[in-house]
């Protein structure tokens, strides 16, 4: 696709100020219309109890059978296993009911439509069929709703792999029936074994044959049990989420490059072109929203990027498209002037910690709050050490980059930790010939510790990335960030981030935490272990920053456990069980 002009696009709505107008396609769902799905799962739900129940109790209970006339899907009185996987297969069923999978209503559709066929045989079908018909023009009325589409590798796997297991089973089964034709009842043919083995496979009863053998008896069972797992394996992959597959193209990273340099203005811009990123971009192509597939969540980070009347409308284009794909989309770090938009658009919202924020033409260390920045900063000197801005710019300097690459992995050795991702970059060489960074470096020429920066808002800013240094060198990082922010203040450079600091709150007043939330926290301070969290904060509240709060978008209904789960995978790349164990 050929990329658009790199005219940007006007910063200011057109034709007056900024509403949130949705089109039609990106309309939230209404809040009747889901309560009304949740019905709907609930009751497939209590289906696939009440034979759950009855697989499990020693004497079945005869008086609940009764249900079976009205209920929409059959109340069984088989073989207590397969009456498990039937009820596995009706769970899952109504799972993906209620996250609006397309498939999960054309399957629905189609068991309501045969259901009162395949039991033509019962004295009193037509309560059954009165249901399903309700339940028909329920679906239909709804159909909008399910919109979610699956993995159509998944479904193709499903279409191939199914079918197959499925003629494997029959074959098997018509042999085997054609071996113990002695110990049936009715024609034994080769005809007729194949009827039979067909009937137990797809609909688990059959007339054509009856046993008079255990045998016989185990054979059937088998076939049914078999014909109930291979549906269940097709359920299941027929109703994956869609699975991300591509990386993004150079083309998609320039375009989200020229966005940034438009409407940039944020701290987290700069991370959007991670490699970790993949893009969602508006339909006219004037916003981005870089994120992260972590399962079946779409991790975004911080607010879209686009001219600001755009923002909200974005907002609502991502969580449509989310939901086209199966996928919970989650807003990490977002800043506080888009919360009202977040929430008009059926999100929920938590603060998940404070940026740092101070400018460097303000920044100084006068006075008894900065005793301890003054007194760092001057030991430095007197130990000799010197900064240095490292800049590819003015020459490649391999005997300094191999020095910050042997104190980088001394650093990550040290901890027991591995690169993060997501809102926080990795050692690159590559990074620090681009952007630069700052060194301390002791009178014999050699580097102790260096931090990296990352520029935003068109270079008028610069965010703190990462900091690192030798064991005998802990105390230095002080004195490297100070005079970093001298360094930008001589560059004409005012606006200084010195990053996030998970968890952390400087309100006053916070209100009391849900116990979902508190579990996001257990998941982070995991991390805290590693990589200090708590100690950020201190550390930086000695710059005497502004704090600005961050947040956590969430769709509504969504369990706050999996949120965080989610957001801990997409900063630790390289597993989530190594950095929750340490």
């Amino acid at each position: 696709m050929t990329p658009p002009s790199d005219a940007p696009p006007p910063q200011t709505a057109p034709g007056g100020p900024a509403q949130t107008v949705f089109p039609t396609r990106a309309k939230p769902i209404p809040s009747w219309s889901t309560r009304n799905i949740k019905v709907l799962a609930w009751v497939i739900r209590l289906t696939a109890v009440v034979d759950i129940v009855v697989s499990l109790l020693r004497h079945e209970p005869k008086q609940i059978y009764w249900l079976g006339e009205w209920v929409p899907f059959e109340i069984s009185e088989g073989h207590r296993f397969r009456m498990l996987l039937m009820s596995v297969l009706l769970l899952i069923l109504a799972a993906g009911l209620e996250r609006g999978k397309r498939s999960a209503w054309l399957l629905t559709m189609a068991i309501l439509s045969i259901a009162p066929i395949l039991h033509l045989g019962r004295a009193a079908v037509w309560p059954q069929a009165l249901v399903n018909l309700a339940l028909i023009g329920f679906l239909v009325f709804h159909r909008r709703h399910f919109v979610a589409r699956s993995d159509q590798r998944s479904v193709r796997n499903a279409l191939i792999v199914c079918p197959l297991l499925a003629l494997a089973l029959i074959l098997f089964g018509t042999v085997r029936l054609h071996a113990l034709r002695k110990f049936t009842l009715g024609d034994r043919t080769w005809v007729e074994c194949l009827q039979t083995a067909t009937e137990l496979v797809l609909v688990h009863k059959t007339q054509a044959q009856l046993t008079t053998n255990s045998h016989v008896l185990q054979l059937f069972t088998v076939l049914r049990m078999g014909g109930t797992s291979i549906a269940l394996l097709g359920l299941v992959l027929i109703l994956d989420p869609v699975v991300l597959r591509q990386r993004a193209s150079e083309e998609e990273r320039a375009r989200v490059r020229r966005l940034i340099h438009w409407h940039g203005h944020d701290p987290f811009d700069s991370y959007a072109l991670l490699d970790d990123k993949s893009y969602f971009f508006t339909e006219d192509r004037n916003a981005v929203v870089p994120y992260v597939l972590s399962g079946n969540f779409a991790v975004a980070l911080a607010d879209p990027i686009g001219a600001s009347y755009m923002r909200p409308q974005t907002i609502a284009e991502f969580d449509y498209f989310c939901r086209c794909q199966d996928w919970e989309p989650v807003f990490y770090a977002i800043s506080p002037d888009l919360i009202s938009h977040y929430k008009e658009a059926g999100f929920s919202v938590f603060k998940i910690g404070e940026a740092a924020d101070l400018s460097a033409n303000e920044f100084h260390l006068k006075g008894n709050a900065f005793q301890n920045l003054r007194t760092a900063c001057n030991n430095a000197r007197k130990s000799g050490l010197q900064f240095h801005w490292y800049h590819a710019v003015t020459g490649i300097d391999e005997a300094l980059e191999s020095q910050l690459a042997e104190i980088s992995r001394h650093w990550l050795n040290e901890k027991k930790a591995r690169e993060m991702a997501f809102d926080m970059g990795s050692f690159s060489l590559e990074d620090i010939r681009q952007y630069g960074a700052a060194v301390a470096m002791d009178p014999a020429g050699n580097a102790l510790a260096f931090a990296t920066w990352r520029p935003f808002s068109r270079v008028k800013g610069q965010v703190l990335d990462l900091m690192r240094s030798l064991p005998q060198a802990r105390n230095v990082m002080d004195f490297v960030l100070v005079e970093s922010i001298h360094y930008f203040g001589g560059q004409g450079i005012n606006d200084i981030n010195l990053g996030m600091a998970p968890l952390a709150n400087t309100e006053k007043e916070t209100s009391r935490l849900m116990a979902e939330e508190k579990v996001v926290q257990f998941l982070f301070e995991n991390l805290n272990r590693i990589y200090g969290y708590k100690s950020l904060f201190d550390f930086k509240r000695k710059y005497r920053p502004r704090w600005r709060g961050r947040y956590v978008a969430y769709r509504r209904g969504v369990h706050l456990p999996f949120v965080g789960l989610a957001l801990v995978r997409v900063h630790a790349p390289s597993g989530l069980w190594k950095y929750l164990i340490g």
